[in-house]
């Protein structure tokens, strides 16, 4: 299968079914401030109720800021890309995609020649999991870091950006 590297802003990769990294993303942005412990018990909830949490509950948080530090010292490791369908849409990495948004780095993404997608995690899956009163600031929060369509085409380059020393990253979630 045809593939494609590069480096992107990881805001093209949020959109509506993938809500999960928006909650991720508001994790690593309280690890960042310190200004938001609620963000991670939800979180945390979240890992709870969605299938396939590979490791006990308890391991997530710890996990999540060691990438944190790794990724804020380190920067974004193109040696792991970020897999991406045709359309842009995350196979992988979500922890990594939404820490590197928090801390303002590009990804470097692998994107396939492919349709393929995992199951969503947009509202429907919220609603089915116990997690609807999540959706005003999810959606709210969504809407803030919506940019124009024509802006992420823009955003791919080739460019490797400053700070990336090409370390290994702590796998998080099974994912790299």
């Amino acid at each position: 299968m045809h593939s494609e590297t590069h480096w992107i802003n990881p805001v093209r990769l949020f959109n509506k079914q993938r809500l999960d990294l928006i909650i991720k993303h508001r994790l690593f942005r309280h690890f960042l401030k310190s200004d938001d412990p609620d963000s991670e018990q939800i979180y945390l909830t979240h890992i709870e109720r969605r299938a396939g949490a590979h490791y006990p509950t308890g391991t997530y948080l710890p996990a999540a800021r060691a990438l944190f530090r790794s990724m804020q010292s380190n920067g974004f490791s193109e040696q792991h890309p970020i897999p991406i369908n045709r359309n842009d849409t995350i196979l992988g990495g979500a922890h990594r995609t939404s820490c590197a948004l928090a801390i303002g780095c590009k990804v470097f993404v692998e994107q396939f020649e492919s349709d393929f997608t995992w199951p969503l995690w947009g509202q429907e899956w919220f609603i089915d999991n116990g997690m609807a009163g999540e959706l005003p600031w999810i959606n709210r929060a969504y809407d803030e870091l919506k940019i124009e369509p024509s802006a992420r085409q823009s955003e791919k380059t080739t460019m490797k950006p400053k700070g990336t020393r090409g370390r290994r990253l702590i796998p998080i979630d099974g994912e790299f």
